[in-house]
């Protein structure tokens, strides 16, 4: 189709390396938070929902990023996925951070 450059083709790796990353901590936290954090109930609910939302976020980031890079499909949907993924997964943490403030 076309010639990507080089620096173009480290970014991407660095992008799919840093969503893949992503999902193993997302996964590593929520069988810290179900199995050994003793902690209030509400606030264990909180922190194991962010977490499966990080998990969510940072899979269909890196989900759109495998589609782009191996289909080299880079059309309205899978950019819309790859920026509105990080964005949602990024304002969630927020509100979860400040409800977890505001219970504590």
């Amino acid at each position: 189709m076309f010639e990507q450059s080089a620096a173009v083709f480290v970014y991407q790796r660095s992008l799919m390396f840093g969503a893949s990353l992503g999902v193993v901590s997302s996964v590593c936290c929520f069988y810290f938070i179900v199995k050994k954090l003793q902690i209030n109930q509400v606030l264990k609910t909180l922190l194991l929902f962010a977490s499966v939302q990080q998990f969510v976020g940072y899979g269909i980031f890196f989900t759109s990023l495998m589609v782009q890079h191996i289909s080299e499909i880079r059309n309205k949907m899978t950019c819309f996925l790859v920026y509105n993924s990080m964005g949602t997964m990024l304002k969630g943490t927020q509100t979860v951070t400040s409800m977890i403030s505001i219970i504590r």
